[in-house]
């Protein structure tokens, strides 16, 4: 069953995830506290694109979901639970009693998220009844994305990569990897996306360190650009990557050398994307990536991949699991596929696409 806030905006089937998040669960009532920021899980569940909520609580049984919201955020959320979510305005005193009233045997908290002092103060709230760490439920239940979370990841991806595709054909000589990077969130605004982490642009040299932050160097021809940069579209996240030759001299060097870079992070990128189906290992992508960049020409580029080959994509751009890992690949699973060659000195490369895996896999 679907629901629809009075706004229309889409609150996605939240019986579906409800029954995700208690499956096999120690826990008769799960509680999501915000701080002063959200809980991934308070978007996860409510859907809701719009509001602060900071300080709000969500308790959620196997059949039903109740808000208990402040004066500053009672409109907002009336205007998007719509008949999905029943919300009451409280004040510190009848947000306990309302806390006491609502709270089951054993309450379900998301401990990975929820500082020591607040679950205290729960758990004086509640008195006797025993709190459950419910993160590893929420982990799994949002792990497989239904129909419209990949709608959605595939939306921002189509976003991000018209993004990137503007910003690349619109480069000029002397522009800065920081102002390239505030061209793309412009260009990527526009289009109804904002990033889904700090976007990473960088040129030359500066691009064999894979968490480089853009800078004040200048684009000069016959250059390497990488981007690393994501978009988020009502709640979901992208993650995409790609390194081009900005204006290529190619009788040089350095252009061969970074054209065989390219030639080969590709191979291995569809070589993982190969291993990318469902039941098979989170170990398996990323040695055949690894293993064919170790030893292509003998090794010369042998221990230049120096990360993970992925991550799970969803409400966050980093959803908690990673390729490699020990879990099994399973269907509706959704991974950044992103192998890279990062050569101190000299630059690098690294493409990445988001897949979905099913059957078999396939980029979004």
């Amino acid at each position: 069953m679907q629901f629809t806030g009075n706004n229309g905006v889409y609150i996605g089937n939240l019986k579906r995830k409800l029954r995700s998040v208690f499956k096999d669960a120690s826990y008769d009532t799960l509680l999501i506290m915000n701080t002063g920021q959200q809980d991934s899980n308070f978007k996860y569940l409510t859907g809701f694109t719009s509001g602060i909520f900071e300080q709000t609580i969500l308790i959620a049984m196997p059949d039903r979901a109740v808000l208990l919201v402040s004066r500053l955020e009672e409109e907002t959320a009336r205007l998007q639970a719509g008949n999905a979510i029943e919300v009451i305005c409280v004040d510190r005193r009848t947000e306990e009693k309302e806390l006491k009233s609502l709270i089951g045997k054993k309450l379900g908290i998301n401990a990975s998220f929820l500082p020591v002092s607040y679950a205290r103060r729960i758990s004086k709230i509640i008195g006797t009844k025993r709190l459950v760490d419910a993160s590893p439920n929420l982990q799994i239940a949002r792990s497989i994305k239904d129909v419209d979370e990949v709608n959605l990841i595939r939306k921002a991806v189509s976003i991000t990569e018209r993004a990137i595709a503007d910003t690349l054909n619109g480069l000029e000589e002397g522009q800065t990897e920081a102002e390239v990077a505030s061209i793309f969130e412009f260009n990527q605004a526009k289009l109804g996306a904002k990033p889904s982490f700090p976007s990473i642009v960088a040129f030359g040299a500066n691009a064999s360190m894979p968490h480089y932050m853009p800078g004040k160097k200048k684009l000069e021809r016959n250059t390497g650009v990488l981007l690393d940069v994501g978009g988020v579209h009502q709640n979901y996240c992208s993650d995409i990557s790609r390194t081009i030759i900005f204006k290529p001299d190619k009788n040089s060097k350095s252009h061969a050398r970074l054209s065989e870079m390219i030639d080969v992070v590709k191979e291995s990128q569809m070589l993982a994307l190969a291993e990318m189906y469902a039941g098979n290992s989170a170990a398996a992508p990323h040695a055949a990536a690894a293993n064919h960049i170790d030893s292509y020409k003998g090794g010369i580029y042998k221990g230049r991949f120096i990360h993970a080959l992925g991550h799970s994509i969803g409400i966050d751009v980093h959803d908690g699991q990673t390729i490699p890992s020990g879990i099994k690949l399973a269907k509706n699973m959704v991974f950044s596929d992103e192998p890279g060659i990062y050569l101190p000195g000299f630059g690098g490369v690294r493409f990445e696409d988001d897949v979905l895996i099913g059957k078999t896999a396939s980029f979004l």
